[in-house]
């Protein structure tokens, strides 16, 4: 599982203790979950961004976009929060779930 959020979004933030709850409650069965801060690479958004992730009290991974994801992957993102659900070579299985509502792709 895969959730794009933003340092300005109040939604993405929101939503980050229930993610960590799925995280914790999936992850024994070989489930993921990865964040990807959509407003980076920026050093003032990487500071608010850690500053979020703490007050939250997510612990599963959030990254920084490198350029490979940028263009493969955020290009094609137009709303946060955005969830998708890949399997372990990358592949998209399920519709995307962007602001609360599933799309298909």
């Amino acid at each position: 599982m895969i959730n794009i959020w933003a340092t300005y979004c109040e939604p993405c933030i929101e939503e980050m203790p229930d993610l960590q709850e799925l995280h914790e409650e999936f992850k024994s069965e070989g489930v993921n979950l990865i964040g990807i801060v959509s407003d980076t690479p920026d050093e003032d958004n990487e500071a608010l961004a850690k500053a979020i992730i703490s007050k939250t009290g997510v612990q599963y991974t959030n990254i920084i976009p490198d350029e490979t994801v940028i263009n493969n992957v955020l290009s094609n993102i137009s709303s946060v929060p955005t969830t998708l659900f890949v399997d372990s070579a990358g592949n998209i299985i399920r519709d995307l779930v962007v602001d609360g509502y599933a799309h298909l792709v």
